[in-house]
């Protein structure tokens, strides 16, 4: 087993960005925001729906570092059975919770 490579999926940030583009949040394994890059027409938004999609990309930052860390114990030997009491999120999950938004239409 490569336990850097498991360290690293383990903390690296990760990125998620709103459907348009404009709005692209940086986010560690357990979903605080790094970074934020936001465009200047964004800004003239309704405060409440901004900050509510701001904090979906920082829950689908999250979703990607576990479906990232769940693939690297994978290939480290991890069997399914493993990966599934360790809760980590599958593609099917990230998936579905971009859809999701996509379809709130923050």
């Amino acid at each position: 087993m490569d336990n850097r490579s498991v360290f690293d999926a383990a903390t690296a940030p990760s990125c998620a960005r709103s459907r348009s583009g404009a709005i692209a949040v940086t986010a560690t394994p357990a979903g605080l925001p790094t970074s934020i890059v936001i465009d200047d027409a964004e800004l003239r938004r309704d405060p409440d729906r901004l900050a509510m999609q701001i904090l979906q990309l920082c829950r689908q930052a999250a979703l990607v570092a576990g479906v990232r860390l769940r693939e690297e114990l994978s290939h480290t030997g991890f069997d399914a059975d493993a990966l599934a009491v360790a809760g980590l999120p599958t593609v099917d999950e990230l998936a579905g919770a971009e859809r999701a938004a996509d379809l709130a239409k923050l």
